[in-house]
């Protein structure tokens, strides 16, 4: 907090603290993260502030994770005609 930019306006000191707390934040995992792990450490920050700034959709982050959204009714199981009850 020290170190960083000093503003008058709070909005503009806000902005800067969770900047440089998101950085610092950062490098002090990295540090504990092997090289292979880094890349996707980094993505999935970047796509946690993206969420909470709304620029990515929550139902858009859930069709990347898991692919097409299926609603239980449309994906019934219809039971064919050749198969009976007991």
């Amino acid at each position: 907090m020290e170190v960083s930019p000093a503003s008058k306006d709070l909005q503009t000191r806000l902005n800067i603290l969770i900047t440089d707390m998101t950085i610092n934040f950062y490098k002090n995992i990295c540090r504990g993260l092997f090289e292979k792990d880094k890349l996707l450490y980094s993505f999935l920050i970047t796509v946690k502030i993206l969420l909470n700034e709304g620029e990515i959709l929550m139902r858009d982050w859930n069709f990347f994770l898991r692919g097409t959204a299926v609603e239980p009714e449309e994906n019934a199981f219809i039971k064919p005609d050749f198969i009976t009850d007991l």
